[in-house]
């Protein structure tokens, strides 16, 4: 059931789903793809609740966990995002090393250290350099560094993989 949902959503989204899976209720998955469908029309609120809810059936899913901290941090509440960003930093011991890498990248992006964020998502591209979403978040703390030439190499590497899926950026920001 969990590969029938996965065949609707863009490969970076099918992608993190098998390299980070930690649940195999059909339910969780469903109402996660759910909540990415409405990230990926920028509609946060909603995102966040079916990301609540997959939450609520399996506590341990960390990519519900990392979405809902991501779209916590799109609408600016920070605060509710370092909160979660501190629930899932708990959890990091019990996981995948890769797992373990993205939710250290996640802590330290919401606790306010980007030479730390680089670090980790670097890490995590030496684990598997097909993660496009890492490319852009060097690339926003590269942006909080002011280094904006170290940035534009890693966003023109996230567009890079994007375009090689056949999928555009999903925001403009991308760009």
């Amino acid at each position: 059931i969990a590969d029938l949902l996965k065949k609707e959503f863009q490969p970076s989204i099918k992608y993190y789903l098998d390299v980070t899976t930690t649940s195999t209720d059909p339910e969780v998955f469903r109402l996660y793809l759910e909540g990415m469908k409405f990230w990926n029309k920028r509609e946060f609120a909603q995102a966040c609740q079916m990301y609540f809810k997959a939450l609520e059936i399996d506590p341990d899913f960390i990519p519900g966990m990392v979405y809902l901290i991501f779209a916590y941090g799109q609408q600016g509440y920070f605060q509710e995002a370092k909160q979660w960003s501190l629930v899932l930093y708990q959890k990091k011991d019990e996981v995948s090393r890769l797992e373990k890498v993205m939710i250290q990248a996640v802590y330290s992006r919401f606790m306010g250290n980007p030479s730390e964020t680089i670090k980790y998502y670097r890490m995590l591209l030496d684990m598997d350099d097909h993660l496009s979403e890492a490319y852009h978040e060097i690339g926003i703390n590269f942006l909080r560094l002011h280094q904006y030439e170290n940035a534009i190499p890693e966003f023109e590497k996230n567009l890079e993989i994007l375009k090689k899926w056949g999928v555009g950026a999903s925001y403009a920001y991308h760009y």
